[in-house]
C-alpha cells in the first residue's frame, strides 16, 4: 500500500531492518513510525516541509517500488534507500547533497537523474544497481557531468567516478578522462570490454573489481598508477588455464 510522511524539518536517522547500522545516532528506540509496515508499503510520498531523508530511513524495503520526493529537499541520508526495490525515483531539483549507499543495492532501478544544485554525491552511492542503466546530470550542476556517457564524472570530465552496474556489455570511458576513481566500475557484470583513452594516467584501487564477465582489457601507454586489487575477488585463485581475462600494457607495467 502507499504510506505518506507529513511532517516539518529534517528526518531523523534510523536503523535498518537487518540491524546492520545499529550504531546510527538519533535512532528512536521504536524505530521508523512505518517500520511495521515495511513489508507492505510499496510507495511512500514524502511532503513539502521536510528538507533531508534521515539515514536508513527506508533501508530494506524490499516492496518499495516507487517514492515521491518534495521540492525543497536538500538531503538524502547515508543508507537512505539502501536495499530497496525502486525502480524509479524523480530527485528534486533542490537536493544538494546524496548520501553514501544512499541507493546501494536498489537492484531494480534503472534510470537516475543527478540535479543541478547537487554538490556532494557520497561513496558507493549508486553500486550494485544492476539495472541502472544511465546516470544522467543536469547541464548546469557546477560540481558533477555525465557528458553523454551515462556515468557519473566530475565538473571537468577529467575523473570517471561511476558507471553504472547495468550499463551493457561495452562502455568506453570518454576522451579527457586521466583518473578512474575506486571501484568506479565494480559489479558492472555484463561488460565483456571497456576501451580507455591514452589520457588516462590513473586507474584507483578495485576500480574493475567482480567485473566477471570482463574478457578485454588495454592499459594505455599514459597509465603511471595502477590501484590495488583492481580486478577483485573474482580473479583471485583463478589459474592462468581458467582465466578468461586478458590484460595488455601499450606502454611500460606501473
Amino acid at each position: 500500500f502507499d504510506y505518506g510522511i507529513r511532517f516539518y524539518g529534517a528526518m531523523l536517522g534510523y536503523g535498518d531492518t537487518r540491524g546492520q547500522l545499529a550504531f546510527t545516532v538519533n535512532i528512536p528506540e521504536e524505530g521508523a513510525p512505518w517500520a511495521a509496515w515495511i513489508p507492505q508499503i510499496s510507495a511512500v510520498e514524502v511532503t513539502k516541509g521536510i528538507t533531508a531523508v534521515g539515514r536508513a530511513a527506508f533501508s530494506a524495503m524490499d516492496a518499495l517500488e516507487s517514492v515521491k520526493l518534495p521540492e525543497g529537499l536538500t538531503t538524502i541520508g547515508d543508507y537512505a534507500f539502501d536495499g530497496s526495490a525502486l525502480k524509479q525515483i524523480n530527485i528534486p531539483n533542490s537536493v544538494e547533497e546524496i548520501g553514501k549507499s544512499a541507493f546501494y543495492y536498489c537492484r531494480r532501478l534503472e534510470r537516475i537523474s543527478i540535479p543541478a544544485k547537487t554538490h556532494s554525491i557520497g561513496k558507493d552511492a549508486f553500486l550494485l544497481c544492476d539495472s541502472l542503466r544511465s546516470i544522467d546530470v543536469a547541464a548546469g550542476n557546477s560540481w558533477y557531468s555525465s557528458r553523454g556517457s551515462g556515468a557519473l564524472m566530475n565538473k571537468e570530465g577529467t575523473q570517471l567516478l561511476r558507471v553504472p552496474g547495468g550499463i551493457g556489455v561495452e562502455f568506453a570511458v570518454p576522451d579527457g578522462v586521466e583518473y578512474i576513481a575506486p571501484r568506479a566500475l565494480m559489479y558492472c557484470t555484463e561488460l565483456v570490454a571497456v576501451d580507455l583513452p591514452d589520457t588516462l594516467k590513473t586507474i584507483d584501487y578495485a576500480a574493475f573489481a567482480e567485473c566477471e564477465n570482463l574478457r578485454h582489457l588495454t592499459i594505455p601507454a599514459g597509465v603511471t598508477k595502477l590501484g590495488y586489487d583492481l580486478l577483485g575477488i573474482f580473479h583471485e585463485g583463478v589459474t592462468e588455464e581458467e582465466c578468461k581475462l586478458v590484460v595488455e600494457f601499450t606502454g611500460d607495467m606501473p
